[in-house]
């Protein structure tokens, strides 16, 4: 006969209404609502959380620095100095004896150092003249230049980043719908070709590749939606905002992109001086042209 302690009783079910309160409590708890965002909102997202943006930033402001530092050494060095020491026992050196009157061959015991002893010393000095510290002035206000042109074009990277996957999200989330627009037709083949080769209307073959279409179809539509989540992650990543936060998108390819805007912008003429990349060899060269100088 198999007795069950009390005790073992009562533990299991207050483990089985901890179980049920835990599960009631998570089931009762709100969803979080996707958070709606268009592509200008977006883009003022990532200017603000971007890492990529972020670290160009503080490069910008140690260029700055830089400049600062540099033209610290041209102007008056004033260094001072001051020094204290203090010996709590002097030592006592062995010296002859007759030195002090004493007995010759003998010798005594004197102090020659200070108990305490200071100093203190001022220096001033100033560059009057150095052909490298002016070309060094000269190549930090233009290694300035460099830094927030790096800057400019880390924004329109980001710019660029956040727009395509913005877009690839769209053309995912339209892929997904035209493969469940096809779904839903090729079900309804199935149907009918089943009900037809039943009736002996149609070959069973059919059916079954009308079925094996569809299998196939499944697949395509479960692929779809992971290139969909990858595509919204990309775009979370590119915008600087934790992966587990919703987002949904409120902007659709129609409005944001015209066909004539695209043919516009197609049919423009490149202009290589508006690049920030062309710009930063301009910088660059100078760059070089002054170390040029400074040998």
């Amino acid at each position: 006969m198999i007795r069950l302690d009390n005790r073992w009783l009562l533990s299991s079910s207050v483990v089985v209404l901890l179980s049920i309160f835990i599960l009631g409590s998570a089931s009762a708890q709100p969803q979080v609502a996707a958070r709606k965002m268009s592509l200008s909102e977006c883009l003022t997202y990532a200017s603000a959380h971007s890492i990529t943006l972020a670290n160009a930033r503080i490069d910008e402001e140690s260029s700055e620095a830089v400049l600062v530092e540099n033209r610290a050494i041209g102007l008056p060095q004033i260094n001072a100095g001051f020094d204290a020491r203090y010996q709590p026992q002097v030592p006592f050196n062995a010296v002859p004896a007759e030195f002090f009157g004493g007995t010759p061959g003998t010798f005594a015991l004197a102090r020659f150092q200070t108990r305490s002893s200071a100093s203190a010393d001022i220096s001033v000095s100033q560059l009057i003249f150095d052909g490298r510290y002016i070309t060094a002035l000269r190549a930090a206000k233009v290694y300035i230049e460099l830094a927030r042109k790096s800057t400019k074009r880390s924004q329109q990277e980001v710019i660029a980043g956040v727009s395509k996957a913005y877009y690839a999200v769209q053309v995912n989330t339209r892929r997904i719908e035209l493969v469940q627009a096809n779904r839903e037709q090729l079900r309804k083949l199935v149907a009918d070709t089943k009900a037809a080769a039943e009736q002996g209307l149609a070959d069973n073959v059919d059916y079954q590749r009308t079925q094996v279409s569809l299998t196939n179809l499944e697949t395509d539509l479960e692929n779809a939606k992971a290139v969909l989540t990858l595509s919204e992650n990309l775009l979370k990543f590119q915008m600087g905002m934790p992966v587990a936060e919703q987002i949904a998108l409120s902007d659709s390819i129609q409005s944001n992109v015209t066909p004539a805007e695209l043919e516009a912008g197609l049919s423009a003429d490149l202009d290589p001086n508006l690049r920030p990349e062309f710009q930063l060899l301009k910088v660059e060269q100078r760059l070089n042209q002054l170390d040029i100088q400074r040998y």
